[in-house]
């Protein structure tokens, strides 16, 4: 994504600007109200002759609205998920300062956002393989997270990446809450709330019930919000036209099965993981995508 795509007010900093003497910003892929995010080159890594020189420099933009508890959340998960390796999980390598902007250095990824890809389809649901590729990764991502006690609670088209060999990886996982969501995409068509508690951030349009009300997240509230993407992937459509799940229940709404795509057991497991309780709903991630993805009904089968 070039900056010219980008152009909406001025940068928070310049390209070609050189952060702790090492990153130079050499282009935007995204940007959002607080934080925009930066391809950079790594001098560090360049002179090191490394094969993957680029970074992306996720930087808080200059806005009044960003206090030092903002900033101190930021690094704090940073920290924290410096510590998440897991090939569906996009890398936090670091986080630092530079002239009192902070800043996250994360893994540059090749390829385009879920949201930007759906878009482009329009209403098109995309292929079999596809689906459960994107399913299966993400849902390993989650479980992996789940069992380090981490709830992400914005698993949107938004922020799910997929590489250009077919990959997906999650993105903003455990840092979302602390600031807006930056959209690589920008094109998401309903935005992430931040919360400063507990909740931490969500999209109306793919969070739960509970995390609507403002519970304290569990990892159900995950596998909801997967699902509906899993919905949206298997019809090209959002199952209560990119209302709240709220919304829906208001007007005795419930999702319409697909008329093509799923056996009745991966119905079955997609309703369930969508149920608006979570006393109905799906408990953990791996029992979803082990219902809702055939390639792991035929390893089953095939002993």
């Amino acid at each position: 994504m070039s900056e010219g795509t980008t152009q909406r007010k001025p940068l928070p900093v310049p390209l070609g600007t050189k952060l702790r003497d090492r990153y130079e910003l050499i282009s935007v892929l995204g940007r959002g109200g607080m934080s925009t995010v930066y391809s950079a080159l790594d001098h560090f890594r360049l002179r090191a002759a490394s094969q993957t020189p680029l970074v992306a420099i996720k930087l808080l933009n200059n806005d009044p609205t960003i206090n030092a508890d903002i900033r101190e959340l930021m690094h704090r998960e940073a920290r924290r998920m410096q510590e998440f390796v897991h090939p569906a999980i996009a890398r936090v390598y670091d986080w630092d300062e530079d002239g009192g902007r902070s800043f996250i250095i994360m893994e540059q990824l090749e390829g385009q956002t879920l949201n930007r890809m759906l878009r482009k389809r329009g209403n098109d649901p995309v292929s079999r393989v596809t689906r459960e590729r994107i399913v299966t990764d993400i849902g390993a991502a989650l479980d992996y997270a789940h069992e380090r006690g981490v709830v992400h609670t914005d698993v949107k088209p938004g922020n799910i990446f997929v590489t250009t060999d077919g990959a997906a990886k999650l993105l903003d996982f455990g840092i979302s809450y602390a600031h807006e969501a930056v959209d690589l995409s920008e094109d998401d068509d309903r935005p992430t709330i931040a919360y400063f508690g507990h909740v931490g951030a969500l999209t109306p349009a793919y969070a739960s019930l509970e995390m609507l009300l403002g519970m304290v997240p569990a990892p159900s509230d995950d596998v909801y919000s997967l699902a509906v993407v899993a919905y949206m992937l298997t019809t090209g459509r959002h199952p209560y036209d990119h209302n709240s799940v709220r919304w829906a229940i208001s007007r005795g709404l419930e999702p319409e099965r697909p008329a093509r795509g799923l056996t009745t057991r991966q119905w079955r497991a997609l309703r369930q993981a969508l149920a608006f309780e979570r006393r109905d709903r799906t408990p953990e991630v791996h029992e979803f995508v082990e219902g809702f993805t055939t390639s792991s009904w035929l390893s089953r089968l095939l002993g």
